[in-house]
Order: C-alpha cells, then sequence, then structure tokens
C-alpha cells in the first residue's frame, strides 16, 4: 500500500517550492548560487539563558530551502549571505540567542530552515 502520508507532503511541499518561493542569492566566500528557491517566514522560539529563564524570541527572517539546492555547499554556516532582491535586502545566516542558525524544516531532512538577520541594503 502506498504511503499517503508520504505522498500528501511530497505534494505539498512541491506545491510550495514552485507557488510560495522566490529565487534568492545564497553566498558563502567566493562561492555564488544564483536563482535558488526559497521560502520566507519567521520562527517564534523558546530561548532559555543559563539560569534556565525562558523567554519567546522572534526571528527576523528565515528561509525555507532546499537541501539539494545547497549540496554544493553543504549545510547553511553561520555567515552565509542571502541576498533577496525581492525586497532588495542582504540577510547574514545567523544564530538566534542559544539556538542555532539553522535546523531542519520537515521530518525527512529534505528542507532548511535558516534564520537570518538583514545586514544591507542590495
Amino acid at each position: 500500500m502506498a504511503d499517503l502520508l508520504k505522498a500528501g507532503t511530497d505534494w505539498l511541499a512541491a506545491q510550495a517550492r514552485e507557488h510560495l518561493s522566490r529565487p534568492v542569492t545564497y553566498r558563502r566566500g567566493a562561492t555564488v548560487l544564483t536563482g535558488v528557491p526559497a521560502v520566507v517566514g519567521t520562527s517564534v522560539l523558546r530561548v532559555a539563558d543559563k539560569a534556565g529563564n525562558v523567554r519567546i524570541v522572534r526571528t527576523e527572517r528565515d528561509y525555507l530551502i532546499w537541501v539539494g539546492d545547497l549540496a554544493a555547499l553543504g549545510q547553511p554556516a553561520d555567515g552565509d549571505l542571502i541576498d533577496d532582491a525581492t525586497d532588495g535586502r542582504r540577510y547574514e545566516v545567523r544564530p538566534v540567542q542559544s539556538e542555532p542558525a539553522w535546523r531542519y524544516s520537515d521530518s525527512r531532512h529534505q528542507r532548511y530552515r535558516i534564520h537570518c538577520k538583514g545586514v544591507a541594503d542590495l
């Protein structure tokens, strides 16, 4: 029997990639990947400090990018840059408080959710 949940999530991911994404330029050092499809979002994170106090933090900008589209670079790294011509801004991949700069956005590890901070106008 076919795995209907897998088929459904694959279909939904394909629809998001086709209809919700925008092309961005992903930069790491001298390596530049252009036309990378990315879905824009934000995250609400519960962040604990060393004393165990928890607070809610919202990321400035998240990009959901398919793992295969960054295969030439591997996993996202702190300090990578994303140029978003749609809003005319450059974003830097950054950790959020004690949280890492990225995580997988799905259970099968097909998309990265990359946390970013705006750093410049294009």
